[in-house]
């Protein structure tokens, strides 16, 4: 329907009155229409009405009108059977030039709501209506930089707005896809085993001057990896079992056994000096931002931020941290292997320079320590020390042994040679020796209950003990590290899609809200909205209230019920408030 259809008052005091049926949007302002011009606003609305629902000399219509009573509402009288308007929810009029109450309003058409219809007589109607203020001052206000906590943004970009939603996330957390696209494994093998040397004694020393010391591989070691090392070490390949049973033995030839600090399965050569560190970039072959979440088709970026998808990097020793995909520039990996004593394996995500690559929350680095991944499953511990735990409890049980054997004897001697001590005596000194025997005797089983736990102190890791064996992990070469995606579940996902959809992004911004930035719709919440214009106080009141409460703003003919309107609400890029030519 064109604006020309539209009957104007032709009396100098009446209203010309147009009802309208199923107009899709009611007086709770959820959802309302913008458009680019008033006459493109006056044909939309007209195209709900019909013949039979103009009427052209109704009484006049007060709009800013107060009477002593404030009044709910506005009314008035239409030459019609109530049973004919029982479908009109929607009207508009237009005021007399002559009558109307500022020159603004000459040919102003005002838009409102109906609210009742009451029935007067067969051929008479009264229409109970309050004033749509949106569509009726929609071209006299503006917005001013506001609070802004929700609104369509005018970009996508990703990890552009990392303002946490407040919504109830009701969906587990799983591996994102049990394929490899989402998950990276990497396991290290044990190639090689190693010896630590200390130089301590004159003998070792004297040998190496003979160069039979070096003839086993052994080097002397100075700075490893920016540690010093004054040690000697030598690596064979892990079959190469002669060779380190040859050098055992040879420490045992010369008497030096004690000088083996340490000999330790690690994945690289400790020889040659200590080694140097190997450093390498890995592709995982996962995408930081694919089309997919699991089962789920992304439509909106913010679904990979870490409120909803997050990166996992664990080993199979139980170390686990947990990578913002914001923090991320990629999927790859940084694997340093550190070749200092403590043999180790660091495993670093790339991340932005902005964040720490060693901070704790924001993901960091996942480290195979010399707990973890070498130490507790290495054979680490001196050499000779079961020989001398043994040595040391042998000779103390020996010595207290010796004595108990001694005393026994001398007290089988002394009672022998003193028959005629009186009684009284002998039962003095039997007393004392027997409670010496028996001190003696708890000294022995003290040995013997220490001895246990000499030994686990001097061969348990030096790391925290976990409830599985290491060894384990070492015989079956299962020393691995996992990088994998985790997300919420595809149903919540797509709640969580669908409400963003609707309601845009959480902002938390002071600016101008953005009133084209999609093409079909634009949700719109502020807290204390700048709204300005010269408008009524009322109308003011009203349409800040609006904002406050969040509203979705439709663009012309695009409204929900029109199919694939998701799909539609593409991104235009323009921001700001503003609705083109009036």
């Amino acid at each position: 329907m064109c604006s020309s259809d539209l009957n104007m008052a032709n009396s100098l005091t009446a209203s010309a009155i147009v009802l309208c049926e199923g107009v899709p949007f009611d007086n709770s302002y959820t959802d309302t229409i913008d458009f680019s011009s008033k006459t493109e606003q006056l044909n939309y609305f007209g195209n709900f009405s019909k013949d039979g629902l103009r009427f052209a000399n109704v009484s006049y219509q007060h709009v800013n009108y107060q009477s002593s009573t404030t009044r709910p509402a506005m009314t008035c009288r239409i030459d019609k059977y109530r049973g004919e308007l029982e479908n009109v929810n929607y009207l508009m009029f237009q005021n007399s030039a002559v009558y109307s109450e500022t020159t603004s309003q000459v040919g102003k058409w005002y838009y409102a709501f109906v609210t009742q219809i009451n029935y007067i007589n067969p051929y008479c109607s009264e229409i109970v209506y309050e004033l749509d203020y949106f569509q009726t001052y929609l071209f006299e206000f503006d917005f001013m930089p506001s609070y802004i906590e929700r609104e369509h943004p005018a970009n996508d970009n990703l990890f552009a707005y990392l303002e946490r939603e407040n919504i109830e996330l009701d969906g587990y957390f799983g591996v994102a896809a049990n394929n490899e696209s989402n998950r990276y494994v990497r396991t290290y093998n044990i190639p090689y085993v190693t010896m630590l040397v200390s130089p301590n004694l004159i003998v070792l020393k004297e040998d190496e001057e003979n160069g039979g010391f070096s003839k086993l591989g052994f080097t002397r070691a100075g700075e490893v990896d920016g540690i010093y090392c004054g040690l000697y070490t030598a690596s064979w390949p892990y079959n190469s079992y002669n060779e380190v049973n040859t050098a055992i033995k040879y420490f045992e030839l010369l008497g030096a056994t004690e000088c083996i600090i340490s000999i330790i399965m690690t994945p690289f050569d400790l020889g040659e000096g200590g080694g140097a560190v190997s450093a390498s970039n890995i592709s995982t072959n996962i995408l930081l931002t694919p089309p997919q979440l699991g089962a789920h088709t992304v439509r909106n970026n913010k679904l990979y931020n870490s409120q909803f998808t997050y990166f996992s990097l664990r080993t199979t020793t139980g170390d686990e941290i947990s990578i913002a995909p914001e923090t991320m520039t990629d999927c790859d990996l940084s694997v340093i292997e550190s070749n200092t004593l403590n043999a180790s394996v660091l495993v670093m995500p790339h991340l932005h320079t902005t964040y720490d690559s060693y901070s704790e929350n924001m993901g960091g680095n996942l480290s195979y320590s010399k707990g973890v991944f070498l130490r507790n499953a290495s054979i680490e511990c001196p050499y000779t020390a079961m020989q001398q735990l043994g040595s040391i409890y042998k000779w103390a049980f020996n010595a207290v042994n010796n004595s108990i054997t001694g005393l026994a004897t001398m007290y089988a001697g002394l009672y022998t040679a003193n028959q005629g001590i009186v009684q009284g005596t002998q039962s003095v000194f039997n007393t004392g020796l027997n409670q010496f025997m028996k001190g003696e005797s708890n000294t022995v089983s003290s040995l013997q209950s220490l001895a246990p736990a000499l030994f686990n102190v001097l061969f348990e890791p030096s790391t925290t003990k976990y409830s599985k064996s290491n060894d384990f992990l070492m015989s079956n070469r299962h020393f691995e590290f996992y990088f994998e995606r985790y997300c919420l579940n595809s149903e919540a996902l797509e709640r969580i899609d669908t409400f963003f959809d609707y309601y845009g992004y959480q902002i938390n911004a002071i600016k101008i809200p953005n009133q084209y930035s999609r093409a079909r719709m634009n949700y719109v919440k502020s807290k204390n909205p700048k709204i300005v214009g010269r408008i009524p106080n009322i109308a003011l009141n009203t349409i800040q209230n609006i904002f406050v409460a969040g509203v979705k703003i439709w663009h012309d003919q695009y409204w929900e019920t029109t199919e694939n309107w998701v799909s539609g609400n593409i991104l235009t890029n323009i921001e700001g408030w503003g609705r083109g030519n009036a």
